[in-house]
């Protein structure tokens, strides 16, 4: 999943790089979607006088981008029932961790994340929810 700014660079990295000598038709990249960048009072960022800035929405918007994209119906297609996902930035992040794939599908459940506890709560960074939705209507 890459980021509108980011996207071209990033396919034309990954072929210069011979995709890492993995077979190119098994990766595929999409775009994240962008919203509103806001202050910490609330207030919209202008890019112009008369337009919102925008960034990418992040990581915590993988399961729309992946409907947008068709890769889900790509990956049912190619009968591809678990992924692993992470976030780039994360230093600390093990790429695919087996143990723990292995006891989200053995306990029976859809989804499971790791996350650390925050040092400062008060951090507005990291902040980890649950959002439920039923659908990818919008």
């Amino acid at each position: 999943m890459t980021s509108p700014e980011n996207h071209s660079e990033t396919i034309a990295f990954f072929e210069k790089k011979n995709f890492f000598d993995y077979p190119k038709d098994k990766i595929h990249f999409f775009t994240q979607d962008k919203l509103p960048i806001i202050d910490i009072n609330g207030k919209a960022i202008l890019d112009r006088k008369d337009m919102v800035k925008e960034a990418a929405n992040g990581n915590g918007d993988i399961f729309r981008a992946l409907w947008k994209s068709g890769m889900l119906d790509d990956m049912k297609k190619n009968n591809i029932k678990w992924i692993s996902a992470g976030g780039i930035d994360n230093i600390l992040l093990k790429l695919v961790d087996p143990l723990f794939i292995g006891l989200t599908v053995e306990s029976g459940y859809e989804i499971a994340s790791k996350s650390a506890f925050k040092e400062l709560t008060d951090d507005p960074i990291s902040v980890f929810c649950k959002k439920i939705r039923k659908t990818f209507d919008t």
